[in-house]
């Protein structure tokens, strides 16, 4: 979808950057540490950002698309399961790990848990944040700023 609609140069191209990093470094910690204190709060916190995060994606969206001929209806399906989701993992964590938030603060080292659900939220954090790189270079690149230096560059290697 990203090269179909060019994303990349579009307003949403943000909201799609931040899911990436939000997604990425939270995981991350989860499968690295056990969040205590601020720590745990932070994590939530971050839950909070990606739902905002969401909302403002979800409000760019129609007027973004609108010269495409708007958003897609299983683009539109895909919000709507991928904002459940998220709502319930937020909900659990925040329910589940309450008494952990009034612990001390540290990243503590992670209860028994499956090495295969580490490695896999591991995957998903790496995957996560490669695409958030890659979408800040598509940022940068495809950006006003962006084509003046592209454009500049090139005159000045032809000139």
């Amino acid at each position: 979808i990203q090269w179909k609609f060019r994303l990349y140069a579009r307003p949403e191209v943000v909201t799609h950057l931040l899911r990436s990093l939000l997604l990425g470094v939270s995981v991350l910690v989860l499968t690295l540490w056990e969040p205590r204190g601020m720590w745990f709060w932070l994590v939530a916190a971050s839950f909070l950002a990606d739902f905002l995060n969401n909302v403002v994606d979800v409000a760019l969206e129609p007027e973004s698309r609108r010269s495409l001929g708007g958003v897609p209806p299983l683009e539109c399906v895909i919000h709507i399961v991928g904002a459940t989701m998220a709502g319930a993992v937020a909900g659990a964590y925040i329910v589940l790990g309450w008494p952990l938030g009034a612990m001390k603060s540290e990243l503590a080292a992670l209860p028994e848990i499956p090495a295969s659900l580490l490695w896999n939220g591991r995957v998903l954090a790496v995957g996560a944040l490669a695409i958030a790189a890659l979408k800040a270079g598509l940022l940068v690149t495809h950006s006003p700023a962006g084509q003046r230096r592209r454009a500049k560059t090139a005159s000045a290697a032809s000139g």
